[in-house]
């Protein structure tokens, strides 16, 4: 075809005349085809392959040198992240405003130099008033979980600019027993004669966590009832004890029927605390759940934030905590702390 990549070559066949003796009606084998080469044609082809392959591999070299550099940089991340690492100072942590106050922590606890350097508020005399003695002096809190529970008591005891009952948050990390914290701020309160109290978290098999805390510090007597164990009405609660929820059911809802009226989680609550004037511990177990109260972008804020801002709202002189080794990675993951 013209044009094509044989455009250069021209093939010609011709036949012997039949020899002598032979049948000249007899088909006559094929002509071996004859291949006449146009030089400036082959010439210039292989110009274009050596391009080609010379182009290969000036796309090979970059391609590897782009690797190259980039396990360069990956590696030079990776000695400034580990530099950065050995950077980091820490010291042994121990409360400085409580002191000769319950036994030492069982486990070593440390915290950032920087953080050493901060003096926390002085606590008063009674920040521990009314707390049952035996969980001191025998250690069921430690006097790192005692702080949490004296310095909870004294926000408590504060009201912002708005009217409301000021919160507190623990931010202790893992393994710091952040649940025998709660426990303990539980049954402070308990034995000032506040008996109705709500513990939030992700799970309900953590309700038995809750159960196992309160016994450990001397306060088995309190009742903890799973609200996903009880009808949706609020006399099923009982008159005092923990009601344990999670952060799931206060966006919980049944639908009307013949035999029953559309009910909430929430609106159960909210009868069950008596409104406005509950005074009771309002605790957030793992309350970073709550952390896309606001939504950015595409995202679009969540039902359980919502429910935890209007829980603390309808509740204004609520005892509330937040707890959560992960509060926030970013300030507007703050936004449900209400109360701060």
């Amino acid at each position: 075809a013209p044009g094509g990549p044989y455009s250069g070559i021209s093939v010609t066949a011709s036949a012997p005349a039949p020899a002598p003796g032979t049948n000249p009606f007899a088909a006559a084998p094929t002509p071996a085809p004859v291949v006449k080469y146009d030089a400036a044609w082959y010439k210039n082809y292989m110009e274009q392959q050596k391009k080609l392959r010379e182009e290969r591999a000036r796309k090979a070299r970059e391609a590897a040198a782009a690797h190259k550099k980039k396990k360069e940089i990956e590696a030079e991340l990776d000695q400034e992240d580990d530099d950065a690492t050995d950077e980091v100072q820490f010291t042994d942590y121990a409360p400085q405003k409580l002191r000769g106050v319950g036994l030492r922590h069982p486990d070593p606890v440390v915290e950032n130099a920087s953080l050493s350097a901060v003096e926390p508020p002085a606590l008063p005399a009674d920040a521990l008033a009314d707390l049952d003695p035996a969980a001191v002096a025998q250690g069921k809190l430690s006097a790192l979980q005692l702080e949490s529970v004296a310095y909870a008591n004294v926000r408590f005891g504060t009201r912002l600019a708005t009217g409301e009952r000021r919160g507190f948050f623990i931010g202790d990390g893992a393994g710091m027993g952040k649940g025998r914290q709660l426990a303990g701020i539980i049954a402070q309160h308990w034995a000032r004669g506040i008996k109705r109290h709500i513990w939030v978290s992700v799970s309900n098999d953590l309700r038995f966590d809750a159960e196992r805390d309160l016994r450990d510090i001397g306060s088995a007597s309190i009742q903890v009832v799973g609200l996903n164990k009880v009808d949706y009405d609020a006399k099923s609660l009982p008159r005092e004890g923990v009601v344990f929820t999670t952060y799931a059911s206060l966006i919980a809802s049944r639908k009307a029927s013949a035999k029953r009226k559309a009910a909430s989680r929430f609106n159960q609550l909210m009868t069950w605390c008596g409104g406005a004037a509950y005074q009771g511990c309002l605790l957030f177990d793992e309350s970073h759940k709550a952390k896309n109260l606001f939504g950015s972008g595409t995202q679009k804020a969540t039902k359980t934030g919502q429910a935890v801002l209007n829980l603390q709202s309808s509740l204004p002189d609520a005892r509330v905590v937040y707890c959560s080794a992960t509060g926030a990675s970013e300030p507007k993951h703050l936004g449900y702390m209400d109360r701060l």
